[in-house]
Order: C-alpha cells, then structure tokens, then sequence
C-alpha cells in the first residue's frame, strides 16, 4: 500500500551501499547481529515460557513463539499504552513510514522521488482532517489515542538498537501523536473508498472513445450521450496531464481491488449448534502486513483480534460477547466537480461565489546517498487550495489557477468519527449495542458481519454514502462553480442489512448487496458474484460444519465466472481446429497451482483483452507521461461483458490498425495463437500437461523498503507460487510481467474464524506474514507456511498473565 518500492532503484548510490556494503557487513556480523541486536529486538524482555514484560504501568506483555501479543492490565488506558509499546517493539519501521505516508514527509528521509506522493498526501489532507477530528471524539477515544501515541514513544525513549532499515536510511525515529493514528486511519479509509480513479478515468478516455465504447467500460446509464465534446476539451491541457499524474499514483497506492471474503453461519449450521463468524479482508499485500495480531485484557476492555499497525483497538475480532468482521462494500463516496473557463465568462467571476482558501505547506526533502556528493534540495512549498474544506486536487505548487478539479468525500464535511466507532464496538455486548457503535463510521463504507453468543448473526451496512442518483455519481460533474452545500447522506438504518436470516448463512465477497429495488444508489462496482456464489455454495453442501471444514472454504479455487467464457472459447477451439482451446473441455474452472487449464484460459484471457482494447485504449496511451490508468480500463471489463462482446460479434473485436475487418473468431484465433507461443516461451516445451498455473502465477510480499534491491529482496521479500484468480475465494489478483509472470500483489493479510460454543467462543486466526517487522527476527516471517497451508492458531488464556499484574 505504500508507494516506495523503488526508492532505492532511482537512487544508485544509495542502491550500491545498500547492495555491496551493508548486506556482506551484515552477514559477516550475523553471530554478533544476532546476539546483541536481533536477541532484544524479538524479546525485549518477553523470553520464553510465557515470561512477561511488566511495564512501568504495570501493564503485562507477553508474547508466544510466534510473537503473538498478549496484554493484560488494571485499566483500558493501560492497555492502550501496551499496544502502542507493543507495536513499535515489532514494527517501529512500518510506524514511521505510515507516519510520513499519511502526513507527507517520505522525501525528507527517502529523497526527491517521493515529492509526489506527499504532495498528494498533503493535497487529500489526511492529516488535516485528523486534526479537524480529534476534538469531535469522546474523552475515552481521545485517551485511547494519546495513551497508544504515550506507548510508542516510551519505546522509543528507551533507546533501543533500531532496525535496519533507520540504519540504511540515516535517519531516527520520530514521536507519534494521536494525530497520527487518525491520519493513518484516514489513509485506511481513502484506500477503501470509490471512485475516484474511476471517475478520472472517464475524464481521460472521454478524450479518444466514443459514447458507446466508454458504455463498455462504465454503466451505460451514466454516460451521457449529449456530451458533444469530450471533457479534456473543455478542460485545460495541464489540469488533464496533473489528473493523469495523480491517477498514476492513486492506481498504484491508493486503490482498493475487490477481495474480502466473509460468511457467517447460524448455530443450525455448526457443530457447536453457535454461530460461526469466517472473515480475510483483502489488501495489497506487503511484509511485514498491516495487521497486528494482538489480544487485550483491562478493566472493562477484553477483545482479540487483528489490530492494524498505528491504532490502539482490534479492528476486527471478537470480546466474549460478539464476533464482527468485515468486507468493503465497494460504494461510490468520492465525487469529481469540474469547473472550466468555457463555462462561463472568467474564473475570477466564478470564484467569486466560492469560498477558496488557501494553505500554504512546506515539505523537506533529503539530499541523495552520499550527501557529501549531491545537492542539497530546497524546500518545495504547496499551495493547497480548498473550496468549502474540498480539496482543489488538479493544482498544486506555484501553479496558477485556470480550471478546478474539486474532490468531496465524507471526511471533508464530517468529522470521520470512525475510530471511536471500531472502539465502541469493542465494548459491546449485543446486537444493539453494535449497531449502534457502528452507526458512528463514517470511511471507508463496509458490510459488518456480525455473530454473538445468543445465537444471533447479521450484517450491516456502515458508513456514510451521499444521496444521488447513479448519474450523478458515477462520473465526474461539471460545474459552473462548485459550490458546497450540506450533502444528505442515507441513514444508518437504511443501509443494507440482513438481520437472523431463516437460511442461517449470511455471505458478501465485496458483491452487490442489494436487491434492485433498493431506493439508493451505492456503487456500480461491486465485485462480480462468483466468490460469494462459490462459497455459498460450499455451505451449503453439509447440514453441519466443523471447524476444519469451515476454513477449508478460504483456500477454494474454483473460478465460477469462467462458465461465461469456456463455451465460447471451446466452440472456437472446435470451428478452428486448436487442440489448446478444446482442452478447456476438460476442465471445471479450479485454478489451483498444478491446472494446465488454468494457465491457458487465464493467459489467453489478457491476450484477448489486449486484442479486444488495445488498439484503441492505446491512442489515449501514446498521448501522455502518465498512461498506465488507462491500459487499466480493459480492467474494468468482467467475464461476463466479454463473452457478451464476443458472442454478439462486437465492434471492438475490428482492429483498427489494419485495412482488413475481423469477426470476434479471428480476435479469438488471434489470441490463441500469441497465448500459446508466449506459454511455449515461457516452459520451453510443447507439451502442455507441463504448463503449471502454479509455474508462472506466484505470491509477492514485497518489504517497505528493500523490495526491489537484489540480494536484499531475497531477504525481505516473500514469495512462493500460487494458484487462484481474481475470481476465487482464495484470490489472486495482481499484474503481468514479462520476466516474472503473473504477479499476485493483492490478497488476505489474515484470515479468522471466531466459533461460539455453549462453554466459551473459540477464535481461529492465521496472519500472512510474521509479527515482527524485524527482517533477522524469527518472527519476521514464520507464519507465512501456516497460512498458505491452512493452519491455524488460537490466543492463549490470560488468566496467569493477570495474576501477574495484580
């Protein structure tokens, strides 16, 4: 999720020293690194055979082998102070780099390169609106946050040996805030929410495709054919190209891909005759992950779970009482307001009726590796611009102002009292008190599942969605002057909802979760039915689940959406004689690593996407720097849209670079035939019994910093082969590269089952990496085997621990 991968490449000096000094300095030095450095990192204090950290608050940490964290104090607040001390012990790294993600300040440590990101960062205002946030919260919520920020910093007063990469970079850490958990937070909710790269996206296409080619990449009630002249004409050329700049950067770092599974089943169901509560949230993937795992015993505080990395609260977990997970609900929150000179006489009369204030922010940037032999940067100041507090997001620096692009989203007309939401949440004992808690969220939009004790299970709907029609949501607005008035939002209990359905499963997969007669527009992206359906389908198979039976559901790879294709491509196969798209016959759509299949329907599948699109996305490719957000649009198009384009013998499937018309059969010929020669390339053999998905598909956790220096990726980064797609329960979803193959970038992070039983709930988790983000730690990534095979671990008992700190 953060944008810093080849930080190193650009700069080579550093990429040298990194490369050919620290790294043989380091392995040299293992045995003393080992024992005088890595030793107190992993432990710091916490030895083995559950001996326990008593902190100067008397809180109590103790941690397993696996460095799961265990908390137990006399109070909440002290809980909250261990977590932050907790959390910086393990991951201080990840703290500051989220830190300066969130608040724009990468390049002072990492150099010029990031300018961009903390530009945007500045200009979004994730740390302007936890400012505007934090007085809005209650008493405790505001404890919670300082008394976490109070934890971290006591780490870093006690001057500890620091990881590496603080060595590598030369810089030290810096002190957390409150502030910069609700920053952080922010950036978790823009990362979740839509549509803004959709919405500039149509923006920049509406330059070179028509009416009826944009339908097929957006909802065709929301183009608007009386559009006589493309946006990009009526908007000036450097607005368009700083729109392309900061979609380059929302699609690499900012955009959420669908993912998150979640499912609960009434006691009905389950062998314990309680509910079971089943939930992996989807992110982009990174080592060390996001998430933390962590279970927290105070006064009245008793919760496990997953907290993310710079807040004090399990985010998704369970109290005793109730179970609650969650998946993004893939709702459309941020709308694009353009206004441009040819829409009336002169901008200056049009500002005249707006409210722009401007904010004027310094950021610093570090010289390149070895200073001694760079320049010294100056610092660059931003004009921020804000209309009604909406960011001005197409202008930036000393530019001056001819036409706006206006970005509003929820946080920047409410408080994002989302925070104290997930914390109530963790104190609540009922359905009622939950719904209520999570009344309180306002970003990002998410389906809450829900399970209790009562045998009671749901999911809700929370967060705040604007109320407008599907036309006015969708696509970018134009307006005279973009004037902001209070936006009503749909109430908390009109959101979507299913309450103790009489089937006893409850399943979303980031799929519509609505019927068509629901009175309010959402989104028009969810993701396609096939996840959701497949798992419904596998609970349905048995009157009862176990455990182990449940979890097996995670790691099923059967692609339901390749029904809309296979007969298609297999007809083709047969009219043509190719033996490769006839051997599809044979198989039922299961994408695991020793598929053949899979590799030649999945391969083919981008073949055919590029020879569909290609020709003429590629017009608006060649007229920009920043052309990558629009080779994403064929993205856009499921399975289903293409067996629809293919069978009706689509225009698209014309090549316009040639003089000749082909039919949608020679697109598929075509296709074929390239699929085939690169999968021949790739294996170095004909035979395609050899052609393993699992060959040429494989996972990658990249690390914050290291990621792409060679040798130093070997130790940072995790990677192994996988099977799965992007429509599977167990997803891969990622790119191509032409040296690596299919790259999956974007999967589950943790994976939990919560189980009630008449005694007391079970709860099931397994993480994708380790806890540590300490890259010689034995926990850095040990849990990675128990989670790609389905092992799975339980918290362990508090009840010494207490004892302890009494």
């Amino acid at each position: 999720m953060l944008v810093m991968k080849s930080v190193l490449l650009r700069n080579p000096m550093l990429y040298r020293f990194v490369g050919f000094v620290l790294l043989p300095l380091s392995i040299i030095a293992f045995y003393i690194f080992f024992a005088y450095f890595l030793a107190p990192l992993s432990n710091n204090g916490v030895g083995e055979d559950d001996k326990a950290l008593i902190l100067k608050t008397g809180a109590v940490i103790i941690k397993d082998e696996a460095g799961i964290t265990h908390i137990s104090a006399k109070t909440d607040a002290d809980v909250f102070f261990a977590t932050g001390y907790a959390h910086a012990q393990d991951r201080m790294w990840q703290l500051e780099m989220q830190k300066r993600f969130a608040n724009g300040s990468l390049a002072q440590v990492l150099g010029p390169s990031l300018l961009n990101n903390d530009t945007w960062a500045r200009v979004f205002g994730f740390y302007r609106l936890a400012e505007n946030t934090f007085s809005q919260l209650s008493p405790q919520a505001q404890t919670a946050l300082t008394q976490y920020a109070a934890g971290v910093n006591a780490w870093i007063s006690e001057k500890h040996p620091l990881p590496v990469e603080y060595i590598a970079t030369g810089s030290t850490p810096t002190q957390w805030s409150a502030l910069d958990s609700l920053a952080w937070m922010n950036v978790f909710a823009f990362n979740l929410s839509g549509n803004l790269e959709a919405e500039i996206q149509f923006l920049l296409a509406s330059a070179s495709l028509s009416p009826d080619q944009l339908t097929t990449f957006f909802n065709a009630k929301a183009v608007n054919p009386s559009i006589s002249e493309p946006l990009t004409e009526v908007f000036d050329a450097n607005s368009v190209e700083s729109l392309h700049a900061l979609n380059t950067l929302s699609g690499a770092a900012m955009n959420g891909k669908p993912g998150s599974n979640a499912w609960v089943i009434s006691g009905k169901h389950s062998l314990s005759s309680l509910p079971v509560l089943s939930n992996d949230p989807h992110l982009r993937i990174q080592v060390p992950s996001v998430w933390y795992a962590i279970k927290q015993s105070g006064n009245t505080l008793n919760s496990q779970g997953m907290s993310l990395v710079g807040l004090p609260i399990v985010v998704f977990g369970s109290n005793g009482s109730i179970a609650w997970g969650g998946t993004n609900m893939m709702a459309d929150t941020q709308d694009l307001f353009l206004s441009t000179p040819n829409l009336h006489k002169s901008l200056n009369e049009g500002f005249l009726n707006m409210d722009i204030k401007t904010r004027v922010e310094e950021v610093s940037i570090a010289s390149e590796f070895p200073e001694s032999l760079n320049p010294q940067y100056k610092n660059v100041k931003l004009a921020i611009r804000l209309v009604d507090g909406r960011p001005i997001i197409n202008q930036t620096r000393a530019e001056s102002l001819s036409s706006l692009a206006v970005l509003d989203w929820p946080p920047y007309e409410l408080p994002n009292t989302t925070f104290e939401a997930f914390l109530n949440i963790n104190y609540a004992s009922d359905f009622s008190e939950f719904d209520q808690a999570a009344s309180g969220i306002v970003a990002p939009v998410l389906n809450l599942v829900y399970a209790d004790s009562s045998d009671n299970i749901a999911m809700i709907g929370a967060g705040r969605i604007p109320i407008r029609s599907k036309e006015k949501g969708m696509l970018p607005q134009v307006r005279k002057a973009p004037l902001f008035g209070k936006r009503k939002y749909i109430p908390h209990q009109q959101l979507p909802r299913v309450v103790n359905p009489e089937s006893g499963i409850i399943v979303n997969a980031n799929n519509q979760n609505h019927n068509t007669d629901y009175p309010f527009y959402i989104s028009d992206f969810f993701a396609g039915p096939a996840r959701a359906n497949r798992i419904e389908e596998l609970l349905r198979r048995k009157d009862k689940f176990s455990v182990e039976q449940n979890n097996e559901i995670y790691y099923d790879e059967k692609d339901l959406s390749v029904v809309h294709l296979l007969p298609i491509l297999i007809e083709t196969g047969q009219n043509n004689g190719d033996i490769y798209l006839t051997a599809l016959k044979q198989w039922d759509g299961t994408a695991s690593k020793q598929s053949f299949h899979a590799s030649i329907y999945y391969n083919l599948l981008r073949h055919l996407k590029e020879a569909l699109f290609d020709d003429e996305i590629k017009q608006i490719y060649y007229q920009s720097a920043h052309h990558n957000s629009m080779l994403r649009l064929k993205d856009r198009v499921t399975n289903e849209q293409l067996a629809e384009l293919l069978s009706s013998n689509s225009q698209w499937c014309d090549n316009t670079n040639t003089s000749s018309v082909e039919s949608c059969s020679d697109i598929i010929e075509k296709a074929s035939n390239e699929s085939v020669k690169e999968l021949k390339k790739w294996f170095g053999t004909d035979k395609i019994e050899k052609w393993l998905w699992g060959e040429i598909q494989s996972e990658v956790y990249e690390h914050i910093l290291f990621s792409e220096v060679k040798i130093m990726n070997m130790l940072s980064n995790i990677s192994n082969p996988v099977g799965g797609s992007v429509n599977t329960v167990n997803v891969s979803s990622g790119y191509f590269d032409s040296d690596m193959g299919y790259v999956k970038d974007f999967g589950a992070g943790f994976r939990q089952t919560i189980v009630f039983s008449p005694d007391a709930a079970a709860h099931y988790f397994t993480i994708s990496s380790g806890q540590s983000g300490h890259l010689l730690s034995p926990n850095y990534s040990d849990l990675h085997s128990e989670f790609d095979m389905g092992r799975f671990r339980q918290f362990k008992q508090l009840d010494k621990i207490k004892k302890n700190s009494e």
